[in-house]
């Protein structure tokens, strides 16, 4: 006898992002004056991925070479008394592993769920 199951995963959306800069400059136009003779282009679609894991960096390092000299050369109570400044940067970021496309929504900046059958024996 086969069982059937309902599978629910949850889609978040992702907005993709194209840009594009054209010089007006090379077009022979004549209300190109009324513009810039820069122009920026940009297209954005979303479309809803499912997040598989995710990428965490946090670095610090010293400010300058004179952080970096206290820090490996100058003996404890200096460090207490003048403390090391350091730059950090922190990174959180998702990776998509599944991509759901089949949605013909412009812009739906909703989460999506969607169910799947699956035949079980």
């Amino acid at each position: 006898m086969k069982n059937m199951s309902i599978k629910t995963e949850k889609y978040d959306p992702i907005m993709l992002a194209v840009s594009h800069h054209l010089d007006l400059k090379n077009y022979n136009v004549d209300y190109i004056e009324t513009f810039s003779e820069n122009l920026q282009i940009t297209l954005r679609k979303y479309i809803h991925g499912l997040e598989t894991h995710r990428i965490t960096v946090n670095e610090k390092w010293p400010n300058d070479w004179w952080q970096a000299f206290k820090d490996r050369w100058f003996p404890k109570f200096l460090l207490d008394r003048y403390p090391v400044e350091y730059k950090t940067i922190s990174i959180d970021q998702p990776i998509y592993g599944k991509v759901y496309t089949d949605l013909n929504t412009p812009n739906l900046k909703i989460p999506v769920e969607v169910f799947s059958l699956t035949n079980q024996y």
